[in-house]
């Protein structure tokens, strides 16, 4: 497979120098810049990572800066995002690279691996991408250019598949030119080799892809029939008084893990003054979906320890769909609903 790979690798080194991607803001940028702009890219694609991308590392320049933030910070620019467990593990993260690193991206696979929410291909690339030393990818888009250029019928997702995959990806990574060929099988997956309608008459690997020459890559790579997702009726319950919303800060742990939300609950609390109810909210979750019946009402409640102004709120640390109804009220000047005491 010597040959095969070595035409492979530098097929995409020579393809990623004339039409890959060269001004993403977090290129050429460091070990730091690569770290939160993976972690980031991680099921949610580029154009929505862009603007969050700057404005988090306008706030948060350094490990140093991110170390000493407090986690309510890093979750209000994360808010919207999605995955916020993603920036929990880079709080944490920064924190022991802090007092076990100096405030450095550690520069060893094992040191990597060892921190929270940092898993072999997001070590891989900041090897790669930050410290422009050999380092070997396996995300989705490597995964999905892999599994058609050898003819990998294998689920992904399985340990088998993982295995197999990262032995190809091994196999095909180089030594020299590897910052190069990193970017360039990223920049591939991307704009190339996409899951639906592949641009296969612009692939550099074209000659030599399996699926391309055997008319299969509508069927590579294997895809392991979904599950049906479960779905759930929620009613968030938003209790208004003196112009302020009570809010509830979450455990750091699970769906909405150190966010702010106001009460969900299956089934909304009987005898209270309803104020205004707005429409339906679906939220896809990877592993369910929620239809939100968001109801604003006038406080009748004890265990609401936390006010805040509209204007407050939404500083804090909220998931989108809460973000979305407390800025319709801002629109709509709830404080005009309430009574006044």
């Amino acid at each position: 497979m010597n040959d095969l790979s070595n035409n492979f690798a530098s097929s995409i080194i020579s393809w990623q120098e004339k039409f890959g991607r060269h001004h993403l803001p977090w290129q050429h940028s460091g070990a730091y810049a690569t770290w939160i702009s993976e972690i980031m890219l991680q099921q949610t694609q580029v154009i929505t990572v862009i603007d969050y991308y700057n404005k988090f590392m306008s706030r948060f320049p350094t490990i140093k800066h991110l170390a000493q933030a407090n986690i309510d910070d890093v979750l209000a620019l994360w808010s919207g995002l999605g995955y916020y467990a993603r920036a929990r593990n880079i709080h944490k993260s920064a924190k022991l690279m802090a007092t076990l690193h100096n405030y450095q991206i550690p520069k060893s696979l094992d040191e990597l691996t060892s921190l929270p929410g940092i898993g072999p291909s997001t070590a891989g690339a900041i090897m790669a991408l930050g410290h422009l030393n050999y380092g070997i990818i396996l995300d989705g888009n490597v995964k999905r250019i892999l599994s058609r250029c050898f003819g990998q019928h294998v689920d992904g997702q399985s340990s088998y598949g993982q295995k197999q995959l990262w032995h190809i990806s091994k196999l095909v990574t180089p030594s020299e030119a590897c910052h190069t060929y990193t970017q360039g099988i990223m920049d591939l997956g991307a704009s190339v080799c996409h899951k639906h309608l592949p641009q296969c008459p612009k692939c550099p690997v074209q000659n030599i892809c399996y699926a391309f020459n055997s008319h299969t890559t509508s069927h590579l790579p294997y895809k392991k029939p979904k599950k049906v997702k479960p779905i759930l009726h929620k009613h968030m319950l938003i209790p208004v008084n003196k112009g302020k919303i009570g809010l509830v800060k979450n455990a750091n742990k699970g769906i909405w893990g150190g966010l702010w939300t106001p009460l969900m609950m299956d089934k909304p609390y009987q005898n209270i003054k309803i104020l205004r109810t707005y429409h339906t909210i679906k939220h896809i979750f990877t592993h369910q979906t929620w239809f939100i019946v968001p109801i604003v009402f006038e406080n009748q409640m004890q265990n609401i320890e936390h006010w805040f102004s509209i204007e407050d709120a939404l500083q804090l640390g909220l998931p989108k769909p809460v973000r979305d109804i407390i800025e319709i009220i801002q629109h709509e000047q709830i404080n005009s609903l309430q009574e006044t005491e």
